[in-house]
């Protein structure tokens, strides 16, 4: 299933990065739409690479049953990744607001880029980007209110709700219960 997901995820990011060139009237949302696509490239082949290592590797969406391609190697990969998130982290935002929870971020394609340099064993590089979000996230005061659904205080009585999104959050994926 992660390997479908991530493989799903890719294909889109890829259609968005081909066909964002095109799209003129709104260069602004297009360009952070575009940070988007590749940010999401980037977390999904990270996700890939560290669990299988050589995988395939697709830069254009697959067009037909016959576009499959053989592994690429690892480094291939990293280099992508690498690529694809400093570029997103150069056109993404600082935040959004409140008003569009679950988008990815300036801090996030640095938090993701540190993360992927770490695993690489490229320390200097992880430094040089956590560096960008040092300071920006804190954690919050009680660890508890990231899994009980409702914030309490120390008498167990509900001071709020919505613990999601919090100062902690560096990327968080909006899941809606329907």
């Amino acid at each position: 299933n992660v390997w479908t997901g991530c493989y799903q995820m890719i294909n889109r990011a890829n259609l968005v990065i081909t066909k964002a060139p095109g799209v003129t009237d709104n260069t602004a949302l297009r360009d952070r739409v575009l940070g988007e696509a590749k940010f999401l490239r980037g977390w999904a082949y990270f996700e890939l690479v560290s669990q299988w290592g050589d995988v395939p590797l697709y830069t254009e969406p697959i067009t037909s049953s016959t576009g499959f391609k053989g592994k690429s190697t690892a480094a291939e990969i990293y280099t992508l990744i690498i690529a694809d998130l400093t570029d997103a982290a150069a056109k993404l935002p600082a935040s959004y607001g409140s008003t569009d929870n679950g988008r990815a971020t300036k801090g996030a394609a640095y938090s993701m880029l540190g993360k992927v340099q770490m695993q690489k064993g490229d320390y200097a590089a992880a430094k040089t980007a956590l560096l960008q979000v040092y300071g920006k996230y804190a954690l919050v005061d009680n660890y508890q209110w990231n899994f009980d659904g409702d914030i309490k205080n120390d008498n167990n009585v509900t001071v709020g709700t919505g613990h999601e999104f919090n100062a902690e959050s560096i990327f968080e994926i909006v899941f809606v219960d329907k």
